[in-house]
């Protein structure tokens, strides 16, 4: 990431497990800064590592939309944004895929087993955070994540 993205980033991921346990406030300046920062990785690596630069690119996208998500109730605004974020931590492994740096099964597309893996990830996590306990930190987070069906697929390891 380019220099000066570690805070953003950190404090990013401090005001979503934050927001879990308070009155969600508006955070819209610290996600259009992680926006930001990401789209400057994604054009300064585009030139060297283009794959490695759109995932910072997602990677980022995915914190701000959190980020985002935690400032409103319950309801279909929180649903959508999850979704987003959700779409965008999988579009990093479906760019593993397009770039042919994914060993998919015989016969399966790379692309999809990228982001079919992505998705049951996903899937696995949404029942535990569902049942976690009020007080959600970081490092409890970081703890469950991610909770792989079975075992994890061959290409993350």
């Amino acid at each position: 990431m380019p220099s000066g993205t570690a805070a953003p980033w950190r404090k990013g991921l401090d005001h979503v497990a934050r927001a879990a346990n308070t009155i969600p406030t508006p955070a819209a300046a610290l996600a259009r800064t992680l926006q930001n920062r990401g789209a400057v990785a994604c054009n300064r690596l585009e030139p060297t590592d283009e794959l490695r630069g759109q995932c910072v690119n997602y990677a980022t996208l995915t914190l701000a939309t959190a980020v985002e998500a935690s400032a409103h109730d319950l309801g279909p605004v929180l649903k959508k944004a999850v979704i987003d974020a959700a779409k965008y931590a999988s579009s990093i492994a479906a760019l593993h895929g397009h770039a042919g740096r994914v060993r998919a099964p015989a016969g399966k597309d790379p692309v999809d087993f990228a982001y079919g893996a992505m998705w049951d990830a996903i899937r696995a996590d949404i029942p535990v955070l569902a049942a976690a306990p009020d007080q959600i930190t970081t490092k409890a987070i970081r703890s469950i994540a991610p909770l792989w069906p079975g075992r994890p697929p061959a290409w993350v390891k």
